[in-house]
């Protein structure tokens, strides 16, 4: 059955979900990607029944069924554990599907929620750049007519912790005009206050100035492209990209060749320099925007040079006993 034979059964349904997602603020790249999942469900439960199933009907066996599904068309570990996440990701989108029918009146249960997530591995440890990598980086922006927009654009990735979409959507009006720092609009169009260092903020004022010509409905944009208008994610990552090449060119970093590296990476390098350096848990969560703290936590990996300095702790201790002295 086509994707639009499923829009046609269940129109109402999907609306609804559509809506509901909208009025919580999810971004866009969820909304696609919850819709994708809850129209593959649908798909399934239609080739089940041989046709529509009223969502009022459907039980928790329809969503271990379609779930069991999506689990064999994996074998191999790595794809496994990829079939895992995907699994989670799918179920947290039939739960909140089913929470939007309960709301609209057009079930009354949540089948989802009596399903377990799966267990996936335990997550990686992030990549990221060390202090002398990120200085390298920052050398390795080019040299073009947006030199200094695309350095001030990286840095607020690396020094503040700001996603893509994040530097996309800043305004000129979330400049805080008092004190150095800025609001940010994250996930779920969740807003948080990040106090910025002065060399920073000094840079972001200077750009200001400069910006340029706005486009008619582009006013509000504070990082603005030739034409005038929101830069755009897509260019946002490509100038990442381009930097980190050119890094990975430059001499004594080759090695980074073959080291996992995109815009994200220079979030991850913001979390690990706080906890490396003794911000407490709580704050770099505040500063980062995430949810659960759990997701913080994944930037507590642990050098071995830090393990050696901890243990030195004990090196200046006679933790001898006088009775095994004599």
């Amino acid at each position: 059955m086509k994707e639009t034979d499923i829009d046609t059964l269940y129109e109402e349904e999907l609306d609804v979900f559509d809506l509901y997602m909208e009025d919580l603020g999810y971004s866009f790249s969820t909304l696609r990607h919850y819709g994708h999942d809850v129209r593959l469900y649908l798909h399934y439960i239609v080739d089940k029944h041989e046709g529509k199933k009223e969502i009022e009907n459907t039980s928790k066996r329809d969503v271990s069924g379609f779930l069991r599904m999506l689990r064999k068309r994996s074998n191999t570990s790595l794809r496994q554990d990829h079939s895992s996440a995907s699994r989670n990701r799918r179920l947290m989108a039939l739960r909140l599907f089913y929470k939007a029918m309960i709301k609209h009146d057009l079930t009354d249960e949540n089948p989802a929620l009596e399903i377990e997530t799966a267990k996936s591995k335990k997550a990686h440890i992030p990549s990221y750049l060390n202090e002398e990598e990120l200085r390298a980086f920052f050398e390795s922006v080019p040299h073009d007519a947006f030199y200094r927009r695309n350095r001030l654009i990286l840095k607020l990735m690396a020094f503040a912790g700001l996603r893509v979409i994040e530097v996309h959507h800043l305004n000129v009006t979330d400049i805080d005009r008092s004190r150095p720092g800025i609001t940010v609009f994250g996930k779920g169009s969740k807003s948080r206050y990040i106090p910025l260092p002065t060399f920073l903020y000094d840079e972001l004022r200077a750009y200001e100035k400069e910006r340029g010509i706005p486009h008619t409905e582009h006013e509000e944009a504070f990082f603005l492209t030739r034409h005038g208008k929101r830069i755009s994610r897509r260019m946002i990552q490509h100038v990442t990209t381009k930097t980190l090449e050119n890094l990975k060119e430059k001499k004594g970093f080759q090695y980074l060749a073959t080291k996992s590296l995109s815009s994200h990476k220079l979030r991850h390098s913001f979390g690990t320099y706080l906890v490396k350096n003794g911000a407490d848990l709580r704050t770099v969560q505040e500063l980062l925007g995430h949810e659960n703290i759990s997701t913080t936590q994944v930037y507590t990996h642990i050098s071995n040079e830090q393990k050696e300095k901890a243990m030195e702790l004990f090196h200046n201790k006679n933790w001898q006993s006088r009775k095994e002295d004599n």
